[in-house]
């Protein structure tokens, strides 16, 4: 596969493709994973505070267990896949988010797919995650203080600067700094961490 999965658009923003990082499979052969981004950097599965992937789901299959991890899901392409948190049931379609406790039974049955799929996992006593999904049309400022950790493009048109189109899953993190993105009929994931005081 060709392409550089990161590039800066401006001196602190930058555009992740994460289709172009190295996927992990998953064991019981079910998917793919892609890491996007996770804290602290070098952190391990067992020891990271967050991390962000896009999930490639092929095969029905069960998700692992996560003790004491939170896990927020978004459908993140167009396809069906149905759900079973603990036994209950749903389906799920393009921008549809389901949330759950790393320990939840889960399972998904591929009912039309192949799926890609946002993933954030929160480490419980460390931070506390949430993923918004929302449609926009014209422009979105992003940035600074409490801009999201990262933004996924689901669908439509997102354009920054002179920097051309964010294709569909590519990833925009913002930078310390305000700017304007371009949105034309856009479905965007943007992704909320918040470190929980330490008493």
């Amino acid at each position: 596969m060709h392409g550089t999965p990161q590039r800066k658009v401006s001196p602190h923003a930058r555009i992740i493709d994460p289709l172009l990082l190295e996927g992990s499979p998953w064991a019981n052969g079910g998917g793919v994973t892609h890491e996007v981004l996770k804290a602290p950097p070098g952190a391990g599965y067992s020891d990271f505070d967050w991390r962000l992937s896009i999930a490639d789901i092929v095969h029905d299959g069960a998700f692992s267990s996560l003790p004491g991890v939170d896990r927020t899901f978004v459908m993140g392409s167009e396809g069906l896949l149905r759900m079973a948190v603990d036994g209950e049931s749903r389906d799920l379609e393009l921008g549809a988010l389901a949330a759950f406790p790393g320990e939840a039974d889960v399972r998904v049955e591929v009912l039309e797919g192949p799926t890609r799929n946002l993933n954030l996992m929160t480490r419980r006593t460390v931070c506390e995650g949430s993923i918004d999904v929302q449609r926009v049309s014209g422009p979105l400022r992003l940035g600074g203080t409490h801009s999201p950790a990262a933004v996924v493009v689901l669908s439509g048109t997102v354009r920054l600067g002179g920097d051309g189109a964010l294709q569909p899953l590519q990833v925009l993190v913002p930078g310390s700094d305000e700017e304007e993105v371009s949105c034309e009929d856009a479905l965007l994931a943007a992704v909320h961490v918040r470190i929980r005081p330490q008493t």
